[in-house]
């Protein structure tokens, strides 16, 4: 048999009870003494109700600290059902999101911004893609928001040799990873700086029209731009990308993100000087009806503190009923 306690630290209060418990019986002992001196005997069948009382109390005053930290014994099987929609957080690796037109860049405002998503998203369960020329997935969908967090920490942008950013293809992955077998909500939120070297996203907006899926678009960077810094092994900045000799400016585009929000029903935002960004996000989710993500079945032990509060009603009845 398993027996525990839920809440064993408030066992503690044994300790004052006790202090108080003795001090009570100090006193009581004075004031029998002090009863005496004035010429009151009691007698000794007065004394030893008194001592039945006074321990009677202490009973009940045991009783209650006891059920307050919820002893348990024993476990029951429990059928748990998980609520929530279903998020895929899609972020843009590609070099181009290395530019610091933003603070302090473009990839490591989107991993901050990730960060809030996965704050607010706690009752859900979230997935995070990377992508650039090809998506692959950081995290499948979870429903543990800690083990997210420390995921997007260690996001890098990708400086290999392959070069764009394929929208296609991201979201066609996201839209293959959820789970088909639930009836939830599915969404994907998209952070990126816009710029795409797919010429054509339509035939995929359609599937996730189709499909019901909604996707939230985030842009990240300035119109004007900036350069795109190439980086050795250990971060330090050695040059700026070019192109035939001229160096490549980096500039937010809105066309392909604003197109994707509003076909599919999903907000368009620009994350410059927005700090409500996350937050309009949560409250649209909010009020997105939530389905089943999962039934989980999982033990649990049984707690037990009601009869010690039963045992504590019927001590304090008689109490008050012998008095």
């Amino acid at each position: 048999m398993n027996v525990g306690l839920l809440h064993p630290l408030n066992l503690f209060y044994f300790l004052p009870a006790t202090v108080v418990g003795l001090l009570v019986y100090r006193q009581l002992h004075r004031k029998s003494a002090l009863l005496q001196r004035w010429g009151y005997r009691l007698t000794t069948q007065q004394t030893q109700q008194n001592r039945i009382l006074f321990l009677k109390l202490c009973l009940l005053l045991a009783l209650l600290i006891i059920a307050s930290s919820q002893p348990t014994w024993g476990v029951e099987e429990t059928t748990v059902e998980l609520r929530g929609i279903s998020v895929y957080i899609l972020i843009d690796v590609s070099q181009s999101m290395l530019v610091e037109d933003v603070s302090p860049s473009r990839i490591e405002l989107a991993k901050l911004i990730a960060l809030s998503l996965t704050q607010e998203l706690t009752e859900h369960e979230v997935g995070l893609m990377l992508f650039s020329s090809v998506p692959s997935i950081l995290f499948p969908l979870t429903t543990d928001s800690r083990s997210t967090r420390s995921f997007i920490l260690t996001i890098e942008a990708d400086t290999g040799r392959l070069a764009g950013t394929n929208y296609s293809d991201a979201l066609r992955f996201a839209l293959q990873s959820f789970n088909p077998e639930t009836d939830t909500t599915r969404m994907i939120i998209l952070i990126s700086d816009g710029e795409v070297s797919d010429s054509s996203i339509d035939a995929i907006t359609e599937k996730l029209v189709a499909s019901q899926v909604i996707v939230h678009t985030i842009g990240v960077g300035t119109e004007n731009g900036d350069r795109i810094p190439q980086k050795d092994g250990d971060g330090v900045v050695v040059g700026y990308k070019q192109d035939n000799g001229q160096v490549v400016i980096s500039k937010l585009a809105t066309d392909k993100l604003a197109y994707l929000a509003q076909e599919t029903g999903g907000i368009f935002q620009l994350s410059n000087n927005n700090p409500n960004i996350t937050s309009t996000l949560s409250n649209y989710i909010d009020g997105v009806k939530a389905g089943r993500l999962s039934i989980q079945q999982s033990m649990r032990p049984i707690e037990r503190f009601y009869i010690f509060v039963g045992l504590a009603v019927v001590l304090f009845a008689a109490i008050g009923f012998r008095n």
